[in-house]
């Protein structure tokens, strides 16, 4: 066995729909993850945001920053995006704008600021967003410490490897812009095709006995019915659910993060 090492386990798009939201209460009650990352600007998380408070005693929350999903109105695709951040022509004054919004709904409904900020498809660690988050973010260090999930070095196997390669590349385009001390965990793993018939236990198995210590896991778990091409959120859910889960933890040595601030050394 190796030796113990603490790995995070972090539920992403909570409010996005019920049945995403559904799945990630379930894990939360069961004691199966570390974190759980809020879409706030989602219509559902006024309704469903309290549920997840009110559960999550020993489960970090943080704002999955989304500049992307527009619920049904003004959606702008990921590919826009890319292309803003490789061209230099991201907006700071409305990415800006946007982060603040998204942290005061969080603020509303927890009654406190976030434990951290990452961002939906990995926005966040764009050239150009990244800069902003990393103003933001080291502006509410007096009064919480609010960290920063880090996806620029990656562990254990994945099906995606294109995806995975330009995730790494944009992010690492944009870290000079994001000061050390702002990282949360030391390495980043989860990233897959989430197409289904892909052996998600076999994954993930991979995932934890390739993690070092205070990695982070990111998970997309939903109950049946999810929408937004989260066909595998049921697969993500039933794993870890199960006993499987559990005993790839102790197999492996390892064990989940907890408390408000589990993401790394």
């Amino acid at each position: 066995m190796s030796a113990l090492r603490s790995i995070a386990v972090c539920a992403d798009d909570f409010a996005f729909d019920r049945a995403v939201s559904e799945g990630i209460l379930a894990l939360v009650a069961a004691g199966r993850l570390s974190a759980v990352s809020c879409m706030t600007d989602a219509p559902l998380w006024a309704e469903l945001g309290p549920k997840l408070r009110d559960a999550a005693d020993n489960v970090a929350l943080g704002v999955h920053f989304n500049l992307i999903e527009r619920f049904g109105h003004d959606e702008r695709p990921l590919a826009v995006w890319m292309l803003r951040a490789l061209t230099g022509t991201i907006d700071a004054a409305a990415v800006r704008a946007d982060l603040k919004r998204q942290i005061e709904r969080f603020v509303a409904v927890v009654g406190r600021l976030p434990d951290y900020v990452d961002g939906h498809q990995h926005v966040h660690a764009f050239p150009g967003v990244r800069a902003v988050v990393a103003e933001a973010v080291t502006a509410l260090q007096p009064q919480r410490a609010v960290r920063v999930r880090a996806v620029d070095k990656f562990f254990g196997r994945t099906d995606a490897p294109l995806k995975r390669r330009v995730i790494g590349w944009l992010a690492r385009l944009g870290k000079p812009a994001l000061a050390a001390p702002l990282r949360m965990n030391t390495a980043f793993a989860g990233d897959y095709s989430l197409t289904t018939g892909v052996e998600y236990a076999a994954l993930f198995a991979d995932w934890v006995r390739s993690a070092p210590d205070g990695a982070l896991i990111m998970c997309h778990p939903a109950a049946a019915g999810a929408t937004g091409g989260l066909a595998t959120g049921p697969a993500e859910l039933d794993f870890l659910l199960s006993d499987r889960f559990a005993e790839l933890l102790e197999m492996s040595g390892a064990t989940l993060a907890r408390g408000p601030q589990p993401f790394g050394p």
